[in-house]
C-alpha cells in the first residue's frame, strides 16, 4: 500500500546524456551486448548507451521502476545487485496502464546476468523469467496496434539479450572424409532459459499483426539485421533454430529490407567458401534461401541467376559440404524447376567441383546429380551429356563400391532412363567399356550385379550398337597390350643399350625424340634418338661425370649432355639431318674439341665369346658409399673354377664349396688391386675420386655377354680383411691375374691368340 502511494509522488528525474545532462552522477546496472552496445539502467528512468537504437527520438518516455537501490547499483555480473523484485502482473492493473507496465517490465528485462555460475543470482534470475514469460503472453494476446515507443523497447530488450560477443571453442572443419558432424556434442549456451523466451517473444512480436512494418523499419533496421546475421555463427543449435525463423519472418514482413539481406547472406557465402570455410549456420542460410527461392517470379531476374552461379554452385567446394547438402540441393534443384535451362549451367559446375578423392562427397554429388537430371530436358541433357558421361563412366569403375553402386542407381530412374535410350549412340560408347570392365573384374558382387542389370538394359534397347561397342572394346585392349609389349621391349633395349655405353666407358648422346619410337629402330650406335623420359633414365644409369669443362683429354674425351649444352654449341654443329628415326649429328673442319667429340666413331661391338668348356665371370667395382656398379674385366676361370660352378646347382656341392668361389675371386682381385684400379679409372672418371671400392661378379650364362654386364643381381665379394687363408691357391685356380684382367673394349683378340690361352690352361 505504501509503495503505491510513493510511487504517486512526483520524483526528480536524472537527465542522462540525450537529454543534455552529463550522466556522470548516476550508475547503472549494465548489459553486455554485440559490438560493445552496452545499456545502463538508472532508477530515475534515463537509459545510456551507444546501441543501434540509441540517440534517436523517443517520444513519450515513460519513467524507469526503481529496481535498484540508488546507493548500491552495479552490473548484475559483478555479483553486487541491489534490489530486484518482480513488478506486479498485468491482470493487476488495469487496461488503461497495462501498456506502461508492459514497458516498465521491458527495461526490467534489460539486465543480463552471468548464467556461468549457476548459484550465482538464483532469485533474480527467476524474477527475470518469470517477468519475460509475462511480457510473451502480453505479445501473444495483443489486441490493439504497438505504439512506436513500445516497439523501440521491444527492440532494446531484444538487443540487450541476445546480442553479445560469441566466444566459440576452437574447432577445425568438422566434416573431413565423411566424418559425421553430429557424433560430437554441440556446445549449448548456459543463458538458453532466458535467451529462448527473449527469442520466442521477438518472433511472436514480429509476426504479430498488430505491428505495422512502416514504423517498426526505424528500429529493426539494417545494423539490427546485421547484429542478427552475426548470431547464426552460435554454437547452439537451439539458437540458430530461432534465429531461422526469426529472420524468415522479417525477410516476409519487411519488404524494404529483402534486398539488403539477399546481399548481406550473400557476403557471408563469400566469405566462408573463399576465405574460412568455417561457419555453423550455412545450413540455416540456405533453408531460408530455399523458401525465398520457391517465392521467385518468373523469368528470374539476372541477379538471382547470378547467385546460383556465384554461391551456391561454389558452395560445392569446401570440405564440410555434408553439413549444408541437403539444404543446398534443395535451393538447386528449385533453380532447375524454375528454369529448366539452368539444368546445364549447374550440371557443368557440379563438374567444375566434382572431388576426386574423397568417395563419400562423390556419393553425394551422385544424388545430387540425380534430382537435377530428373528436371532436366532433353535439349539440355544433350548440351552436357558427353562431359558428363565421361564422368559417370568414371565413377562406374571407381574401386569405392558406393561410388559405383551409386552411378548404377542413375539406371533406376526411369526419367534419367529414357533421355540415355534417346542418346544411347552418343552415350553407349562412352561409358560401354566402364561397364564391360566391372563384369568383368569389379571386386564387389553388388557392383557387379548392377553392371549385369545395365549392360541388359542396352543389349534390349539395341542389340547391334552393344555389339559394336564390344568389338570396338576388345580391339582397344588388344592394342593396350600390344603397347605395354612394344613398351616394354624398348626399355629392355634401351637398358641392353646403356649398358653398353657404361661397359665402354662413354657417354650417351640424347637426341630429339621421334613420334613413336620402336624397339627396332633404335640401334647400339653411338647417337641414337629416344624420348626425354628416356635420356633422363639413362643418364641417372650411367652416373654421367661432369661436362661443364671446356678442355677435354685425348684419352677421356666426354660428351656435353644435350640437355644442358649452350646455345652456342648447338650453332657450331650443321643441322641435324633425320635418317628415319634417328638423327645423326655431322661436324666436319676445324671447329675445335667441342665440335670434333660429336665425330668419334662408334666403339667396336663386344667380343664373341667362344665356349671353351671354362667358366668365364664378370668382374664389377663400385665406391663403397655408392651402389652403383660398373663392369671391369673379364676373367675365365680353370677347372676349380669349373668344379665349384657346377656344384652350385646340387646341395651337397653347395654345402662343401660354400663361398669357396667367391673367396678365390676376391683373392685374385686383391693380389693386384692396384693394376685393378689403374684400369678402373682410365675406364671411368667418375671413380677417380674414391679411395674405398667394392668388388662383385657375374658368371656369364651360355656365352650371353650382354646379360652379364646387366647391373643387377650382382654377387658383391668379401672384403680383404674377410680373407685369411685363400692367397695361396690363387695360382691353382686362375693362374697368373696380370694375364687374366683385359678391359671390356680391348677383348678383341685373335683367334689364334685364344687358341693359345686355351693350350696353356690345358697344359697346366
Amino acid at each position: 500500500m505504501f509503495n503505491k502511494i510513493f510511487s504517486k509522488l512526483p520524483r526528480k528525474s536524472s537527465r542522462g546524456p540525450e537529454h543534455g545532462g552529463s550522466g556522470k552522477g548516476h550508475h547503472g546496472v549494465t548489459t553486455s551486448s554485440k559490438n560493445s552496445d552496452s545499456v545502463s539502467v538508472s532508477p530515475g528512468g534515463s537509459r545510456q548507451g551507444n546501441s543501434s537504437v540509441a540517440g534517436q527520438n523517443h517520444g513519450n518516455r515513460v519513467p524507469l521502476p526503481k529496481v535498484v537501490n540508488e546507493n548500491n547499483i552495479h552490473n548484475a555480473n559483478n555479483g553486487n545487485l541491489g534490489s530486484y523484485e518482480a513488478l506486479p502482473a498485468f491482470r493487476d492493473v488495469p487496461s488503461s496502464e497495462k501498456t506502461t507496465l508492459f514497458v516498465k517490465k521491458l527495461r526490467m528485462c534489460c539486465v543480463v546476468f552471468d548464467f556461468t555460475d549457476p548459484a550465482k543470482h538464483v532469485k533474480e534470475k527467476e524474477v527475470k523469467r518469470q517477468t519475460l514469460v509475462e511480457l510473451l503472453d502480453y505479445v501473444t494476446s495483443a489486441n490493439a496496434k504497438f505504439a512506436e515507443n513500445v516497439m523501440q523497447e521491444v527492440v532494446k530488450m531484444v538487443s540487450a539479450n541476445i546480442f553479445r560477443t560469441l566466444s566459440p571453442q576452437p574447432r577445425e572443419n568438422k566434416i573431413v572424409d565423411g566424418v559425421d558432424v553430429e557424433e560430437e556434442e554441440p556446445s549449448m549456451d548456459p543463458a538458453w532459459p532466458h535467451l529462448q523466451i527473449v527469442y520466442e517473444l521477438f518472433l511472436r512480436f514480429v509476426a504479430s499483426p498488430e505491428l505495422d512494418p512502416k514504423l517498426a523499419k526505424r528500429y529493426i533496421d539494417q545494423s539490427f539485421i546485421l547484429k542478427l546475421l552475426d548470431l547464426f555463427d552460435s554454437e547452439d543449435p537451439r539458437e540458430r533454430e530461432y534465429l531461422k525463423m526469426t529472420l524468415h519472418r522479417i525477410y516476409g514482413k519487411f519488404m524494404a529490407h529483402r534486398p539488403f539481406i539477399r546481399k548481406a547472406i550473400n557476403n557471408v557465402f563469400f566469405n566462408f567458401i573463399f576465405e574460412t570455410e568455417k561457419h555453423n549456420g550455412i545450413a540455416e542460410f540456405l533453408e531460408i534461401l530455399g523458401s525465398i527461392i520457391n517465392g521467385f517470379a518468373l523469368p528470374l531476374k539476372e541477379e538471382h541467376k547470378l547467385f546460383l552461379v556465384r554461391i551456391l554452385i561454389p558452395l560445392h567446394k569446401p570440405k564440410c559440404l555434408a553439413m549444408y547438402h541437403q539444404q543446398l540441393s534443395y535451393c538447386i534443384t528449385q533453380f532447375v524447376e524454375k528454369d529448366c535451362k539452368l539444368a546445364d549451367t549447374i550440371i557443368r559446375g557440379l563438374l567444375k567441383y566434382w572431388p576426386i578423392t574423397n568417395s563419400s562427397k562423390e556419393v553425394m554429388f551422385l544424388g545430387e546429380l540425380e534430382e537435377v537430371l530428373e528436371a532436366t530436358q532433353p535439349p539440355e541433357f544433350q548440351r552436357c551429356m558427353v562431359p558428363l558421361f565421361r564422368r559417370i563412366a568414371r565413377c562406374l569403375n571407381s574401386p569405392h563400391f558406393q561410388v559405383a553402386e551409386r552411378a548404377l542407381f542413375l539406371w533406376n530412374n526411369d526419367h534419367i532412363v529414357n533421355l540415355i535410350k534417346q542418346n544411347r549412340k552418343v552415350i553407349l560408347p562412352i561409358i560401354f567399356p566402364a561397364l564391360e570392365r566391372n563384369a568383368r573384374s569389379h571386386w564387389n558382387q553388388a557392383v557387379h550385379s548392377l553392371t549385369l542389370n545395365v549392360r541388359k538394359i542396352f543389349n534390349d534397347v539395341d542389340a547391334d550398337l552393344s555389339k559394336e561397342c564390344l568389338q570396338k572394346f576388345e580391339e582397344d585392349e588388344s592394342k593396350v597390350d600390344e603397347v605395354k609389349a612394344g613398351r616394354e621391349a624398348t626399355w629392355k633395349r634401351l637398358e641392353e643399350l646403356a649398358m653398353k655405353k657404361a661397359a665402354s666407358g662413354e657417354a650417351v648422346l640424347i637426341g630429339k625424340a621421334p613420334t613413336r619410337p620402336s624397339a627396332e629402330k633404335l640401334t647400339h650406335s653411338f647417337t641414337f634418338s629416344v624420348s626425354m623420359e628416356v635420356g633422363m633414365s639413362l643418364n641417372a644409369l650411367l652416373r654421367l661425370p661432369p661436362t661443364n669443362s671446356r678442355f677435354l683429354h685425348n684419352d677421356d674425351v666426354s660428351v656435353r649432355h644435350s640437355l644442358v649444352s649452350n646455345r652456342r654449341q648447338h650453332r657450331s654443329l650443321k643441322a641435324p639431318q633425320r635418317h628415319g628415326h634417328v638423327f645423326v649429328v655431322e661436324a666436319k673442319g676445324k671447329k675445335g674439341m667441342m665440335a670434333r667429340q660429336f665425330q668419334r666413331s662408334a666403339p667396336p661391338p663386344l667380343p664373341k665369346i667362344e665356349d671353351d668348356g671354362n667358366p668365364k665371370f664378370v668382374i664389377f667395382i663400385r665406391m663403397a658409399n655408392v651402389y652403383l656398379w660398373y663392369p671391369l674385366s673379364i676373367v675365365t676361370g680353370g677347372t676349380t673354377a669349373k668344379i665349384m660352378v657346377a656344384a652350385k646347382d646340387n646341395f651337397l656341392g653347395k654345402y662343401i664349396y660354400k663361398d669357396t668361389l667367391d673367396r678365390n675371386l676376391a683373392a685374385v682381385i686383391y693380389k693386384d688391386e692396384k693394376e685393378v684400379q689403374k684400369s678402373a679409372f682410365k675406364q671411368y672418371r667418375v671413380l677417380r675420386s674414391a679411395t674405398d671400392f667394392r668388388y662383385g661378379y657375374k658368371l656369364v650364362e651360355n656365352t650371353n655377354i650382354r646379360a652379364a654386364l646387366s647391373t643387377t643381381d650382382v654377387i658383391e665379394l668379401p672384403t680383404p680383411d674377410k680373407l685369411k687363408t685363400v692367397l695361396d691357391k690363387v695360382k691353382d685356380f686362375f693362374g697368373d691375374a696380370k694375364e687374366s684382367f683385359g678391359k671390356i673394349t680391348s677383348l678383341g683378340t685373335t683367334t689364334a691368340e685364344e687358341s693359345e690361352e686355351d693350350t696353356k690352361e690345358k697344359t697346366k
